[in-house]
């Protein structure tokens, strides 16, 4: 499963937006996490004239494995997510070297002009997590 949006409507006019208000049961097994609640998206997206702008947040609730004492505990999430689409996809220079520029940091809108927000959710998330996450503060200094 997955959240798509459909953002044909929003590319009309400079300045249209909507809102996203979506709950979907994702997985990212080939990045081992394991959610234990479905993910909220929450938040709006806005056509300013050179790109999409998709601002939210992200709730939910992963399991994780405490890097002291290696059991697993559930731990909530609430995730500001702020990412950009290029309006008619970007351009690769010819040159071998070039300077990189805040677009070319930017997610391409497909063909279809459906953004999968899941994908978007997962590389927050994966950097949201931390890297040695523990069960408690105290856990191992008692």
């Amino acid at each position: 499963m997955s959240i798509i949006v459909d953002i044909t409507p929003l590319l009309e006019k400079v300045g249209k937006s909507f809102h996203i208000d979506e709950s979907d049961t994702v997985s990212y097994p080939e990045d081992n996490l394991v959610l234990v609640s479905p993910i909220r998206f929450e938040g709006d997206l806005i056509n300013t004239g050179s790109s999409i702008v998709l601002k939210g947040k992200a709730c939910g609730v992963t399991r994780l494995s405490c890097a002291r004492c290696l059991k697993e505990f559930d731990s909530p999430f609430d995730i500001p997510i702020k990412e950009s689409y290029i309006i008619g996809g970007g351009l690769i220079p010819d040159k071998k070297e070039f300077e990189l520029k805040e677009e070319d940091f930017a997610f391409q809108i497909e063909e279809d002009n459906k953004l999968n927000l899941s994908e978007i959710i997962r590389q927050n998330l994966i950097t949201f997590i931390p890297i040695k996450p523990l069960c408690s503060e105290k856990c191992g200094l008692e």
